[in-house]
């Protein structure tokens, strides 16, 4: 206790001690008080309000001292890059997929503090390590912070206190202590090196302070959900949809609204439309009963929307952050990139780095192609999973990808066995032992066993690892900063080689397999043409005891989850054209982004270009990217009727130099496949599937072959498939 007590007295303190008791509202005259001041919510019954006032004041504390919080918060607060444009809305539920874990309920203990600080936690863990994979099962442990005892317990606590600790020793996950509603339950019953296990956040700050700005919090949830606590007023507990607000006139049988308390939850989202915050709470997924914020039959129970500005929500808001994440040497002239562009097309922005440093500035911001597909080059047969970036025939530096096989059930295997070939052109580990470590970029095979990210290195049965300590998933700063015990193959494979994983001591319902290649920041392709990386096929997970027991298999044809981490852009939609690059002192550069819509639908996307810079003060700078995708006119076939099935309307232009639009419409939404042929009927295109929805769509060809290189002029046939099902169209004329 000691330990924390001085920090409690310089950081945000939300303090929930649940001691109010209030009476129970006449929904009727409830929903004709909110009718009759004109505000946009109802109410109803509910679990919470149907509880004892004993009980429900476990679900809310005091009301925040302000004046406290405003003499302590000045030394904490942090500035989050700005973005120029901001989206009407956003919610990190619906983009581009769900980043938020489930709603949970704190019970009868008034540990909203700790539910707030581990929604945080695991929401800003699965955005920034791209593991929305995870968003479903990975589930941190509120319980530990009650046990540990320094952030509070059941009768209050602080959610600063509990980043503190997140920050220092880490949160563990929930089976090694699960939630108990009780702060007497010991640290001594957690399940054992439960330290091992723990994910620790590199800091936090505060980005409001006594004003709850707007945009400063927008900003910051652009990164990741956020914290924040606001007054609960009597009438919240009724809440059944619509955008809360207390009231301020005396329509009820109250006073007024009597305020009861104090709360913490997380923000999600906003939504210009009625200016509020999305809001997740810890009430479980029965409060409110079935609110639908959308009006898309999506159901959004134990969510809440909030005014602007009410109950004080948004002031002394603490946000995680790395604290070293500093602009360092360079500046950049917007802080944001915004672009706009019709669907089918694509926008290139240009935009200024300046090294405002004494020294010449090295920096690097790849595309995203950089990762795991499935490829023709040096295939095993057919097409096999590729590492490498078609552009350099191989991997680039810096670099961390993921091949993930998901979900499977070993359980019920007598002896699971993992099977598949691998052929592998990675830099030499020659020298390497001069620092400590017995090789540089390599690759091997993880597992997890219990349903997050909790990941392990497995030994093979054959062949052993070539390397007990690889540099690129161990050095601090050199490499990821993994551990100095990591073990992988590196070097040359010399051709296809058979490999085996026997998976005994790893049986559970719900294991997930990845196949995890690490480069360093020095020495790849580009230094060596022959290092083409990593080549992965005939994948086969079966019983040996029963080899007809055969759990998956995929020979380089079957969907599989990649993901790569590093620097370069988080989305395929975002490219750049001329990096990496140097910014000579006191320099300008100029870079272009380029923004494509050929395959995307109408709507608002987000992502985080990270460059990386040689000036270690800088490290990674992230500059948000906001992309509008409006309607094409041009995607309506002019005069037309609406087709009744899968319809090819053509290519413009047509003759091409450099790129065609291919326009076709789909009845329903389904997945799409564009293939290109010669005259001879040879295959030398093949655009990945994509699952498209209904409507006028475009898809672009460039010119390009299946290994990126530009093709002669001449006349070409293209085919498109829709759900299996070829579709071909008139021929192709290249005239360069």
């Amino acid at each position: 206790m000691e330990k924390y007590f001085s920090k409690r007295l310089a950081i945000l303190i939300i303090f929930l001690v649940c001691n109010s008791v209030f009476a129970k509202l006449d929904v009727g005259q409830l929903n004709k008080a909110i009718k009759k001041e004109g505000l946009n919510w109802r109410a109803g019954e509910n679990w919470v309000t149907r509880l004892s006032p004993e009980e429900r004041k476990k679900l809310v504390g005091s009301p925040i001292n302000y004046n406290r919080l405003a003499k302590i918060a000045q030394d904490k607060m942090i500035q989050i890059p700005k973005t120029a444009e901001l989206p009407d809305h956003f919610d990190w539920r619906k983009n581009n997929g769900n980043w938020v874990t489930p709603v949970k309920n704190q019970a009868s203990c008034g540990s909203c503090w700790s539910f707030s600080a581990v929604a945080q936690t695991e929401s800003w863990w699965v955005i920034e390590n791209d593991r929305q994979d995870t968003v479903n099962s990975f589930n941190l442990s509120e319980q530990y912070l009650l046990s540990e005892g320094s952030s509070g317990g059941c009768d209050g606590g602080w959610v600063t206190a509990a980043l503190d600790v997140a920050r220092e020793t880490g949160i563990p996950p929930e089976w090694a202590l699960e939630y108990d509603a009780s702060d007497t339950v010991s640290l001594e019953e957690a399940e054992p090196n439960w330290q091992d296990h723990a994910y620790e956040i590199p800091g936090w700050g505060y980005v409001t302070s006594s004003e709850a700005s707007v945009k400063n919090i927008k900003n910051a949830l652009l990164y990741h959900p956020v914290s924040t606590s606001y007054d609960v007023y009597e009438s919240f507990y009724y809440y059944d949809g619509g955008v809360y607000e207390p009231f301020t006139g005396e329509h009820i049988s109250l006073e007024n609204d009597t305020l009861v308390g104090g709360h913490a939850i997380l923000l999600v989202g906003w939504d210009d439309a009625d200016s509020s915050w999305i809001c997740k709470n810890s009430w479980g997924k029965y409060w409110p009963d079935s609110v639908d914020f959308d009006n898309d039959g999506k159901i959004d129970s134990g969510y809440f929307k909030i005014k602007w500005g009410a109950c004080n929500i948004g002031e002394y808001m603490p946000f995680i952050w790395n604290d070293q994440n500093q602009q360092g040497n360079i500046a950049f002239e917007q802080n944001s990139i915004n672009a706009t562009a019709k669907q089918g097309e694509s926008v290139k922005i240009d935009f200024t780095l300046t090294n405002t440093g004494t020294s010449p500035l090295h920096f690097a911001a790849t595309d995203y192609g950089f990762y795991f597909h499935p490829d023709t080059f040096n295939a095993y047969e057919g097409t096999s999973w590729w590492c490498g970036d078609p552009e350099i025939m191989g991997y680039e530096n810096r670099v961390l990808q993921y091949l993930y096989i998901a979900s499977l059930n070993l359980a019920s295997l007598t002896e699971p066995v993992l099977e598949f070939k691998a052929n592998w052109a990675v830099e030499d580990p020659g020298g390497a032992s001069e620092y400590g470590y017995d090789g540089w970029d390599g690759w091997n095979v993880w597992i997890s066993t219990d349903g997050i990210a909790d990941r392990e290195v497995i030994e093979p049965t054959y062949p052993d690892y070539g390397c007990q300590s690889l540099w690129s998933f161990g050095h601090e700063t050199q490499g990821w900063n993994m551990g100095d015990s990591i073990p992988g193959w590196a070097g040359k494979s010399q051709g296809w080689q058979d490999i085996k994983f026997n998976l005994t001591d790893h049986k559970a319902s719900n294991a997930n397999l990845a196949f995890v290649f690490a480069s360093d920041r020095g020495y790849s392709t580009s230094d060596d043409p022959s290092l083409t990386g990593l080549f992965i096929d005939n994948i086969v997970i079966y019983d040996e005891q029963n080899p007809e027991d055969t759990v998956y298999t995929n020979y380089g044809n079957v969907d599989m989850r990649s993901l790569r981490t590093g620097y370069g852009a988080t989305s395929k939609w975002l490219s750049l054209e001329n990096s990496p690059g140097t910014i000579e002192a006191n320099g300008d550069y100029n870079l272009t982004v380029k923004c494509d819509a050929t395959s995307l639908n109408p709507g608002n996307y987000s992502a985080q270009l990270n460059i990386e810079l040689s000036d270690a003060s800088s490290s990674v700078q992230v500059l948000p990217v906001n992309f509008t995708v409006t309607e094409n006119d041009q995607n309506i076939a002019d005069g037309l009727d609406t087709p009744a099935k899968f319809t090819l309307l053509g290519n413009y232009p047509n003759p091409f130099n450099a790129s065609t639009k291919i326009k076709y419409y789909l009845p329903e939404a389904g997945n799409v496949e564009l293939l290109i042929y010669n005259l001879q009927g040879q295959k030398i295109y093949q655009a990945e599937e994509q699952y498209t929805g209904k409507g006028y769509k475009m898809m672009n060809w460039n010119g390009n072959d299946l290994k990126g290189n530009s093709i002669g002029s001449g006349v070409y046939i293209y085919k498109l498939q829709y759900n299996n099902q070829s579709f071909e169209s008139g021929k192709l004329l290249l005239m360069k």
